[in-house]
C-alpha cells in the first residue's frame, strides 16, 4: 500500500517541478496566462486549497491504521504493555510506579507516547488503533502548526508547496502509522523547532 503513496508522491513531486520549469522559463503569453489563472485560484481559494490538504494529511494517516502497517513492532508492543499495567495498575512491567523513563528490552524508551496511550486506553479501550492515535494526533497538530507558521508568508504558493509535500511525503506518513516513541519525540522536536521561528 506504502509504494501506491510513494509512487503518487513521486509523480505530483514531478508534476510541480514541471509545471514550475513551465511557469518560470517559459516567455509564452499563453504560460503567463496559466500563471495568472493559477494565482487568482490560488488568491481566492486558498482556505479551501489547505482544508483539502488537512483532509489529505488526515486520510493519509488513518487509512488502514490498524492494517498497515500490519502487527506490531516490538518496541510498539511492548511500549503498549507499558500504557496498559500504567492504565490498570500505575506500574510498569517492570514494577516501577509511574516511571519518568520506561526500561522497555534493557535498552530504554522514552515514557511521554506510553501516558498518552494510557490515557486513551482508559477512553476508548485496547486496540492498535488506540496504540498509534498518538503519533497521528501529533502529525496533524504539526500541520496546524507549519500552516501557522507559512501563514505570515507572502508567498502562498510555497506554503501550499510545504503543506503538500508533507501530506504526500512517505516519510511522514509512515512515522504517523507506528506507535514508536522515537516518532513522537521527532514530532515534538518539528513542532517546537517550527514554532521557534
Amino acid at each position: 500500500m506504502f509504494s501506491i503513496f510513494n509512487d503518487l508522491s513521486i509523480i505530483f513531486v514531478w508534476i510541480l517541478i514541471l509545471i514550475a520549469t513551465f511557469l518560470l522559463f517559459s516567455k509564452n503569453e499563453s504560460f503567463k496566462k496559466i500563471n495568472s489563472i493559477l494565482d487568482d485560484f490560488i488568491n481566492k481559494k486558498y482556505k479551501i486549497v489547505v482544508l483539502f490538504l488537512f483532509i489529505l494529511t488526515a486520510f493519509t494517516s488513518l487509512y488502514k491504521l490498524g492494517i498497515v502497517p500490519y502487527g506490531l513492532h516490538v518496541d510498539e508492543a511492548g511500549m503498549a504493555y507499558d500504557a496498559f499495567s500504567l492504565s490498570k495498575y500505575g506500574l510498569d512491567r517492570y514494577l516501577n510506579n509511574y516511571p519518568v523513563y520506561l526500561i522497555n528490552y534493557g535498552g530504554g524508551q522514552s515514557a511521554m507516547y506510553s501516558y498518552l496511550t494510557m490515557i486513551l486506553f482508559r477512553i476508548f479501550g485496547i486496540s492498535i488503533y488506540t496504540i498509534r492515535t498518538p503519533a497521528v494526533l501529533l502529525r496533524l497538530l504539526t500541520f496546524i502548526s507549519i500552516f501557522f507558521i507559512m501563514k505570515d508568508e507572502k508567498n502562498k504558493y510555497k506554503t501550499i508547496s510545504i503543506l503538500f509535500l508533507f501530506s504526500i511525503c512517505p516519510y511522514f506518513i509512515m512515522q504517523s502509522r507506528w506507535g514508536l516513541d522515537c516518532n513522537l519525540l521527532i514530532r515534538i522536536y518539528e513542532y517546537f523547532n517550527c514554532t521557534a521561528y
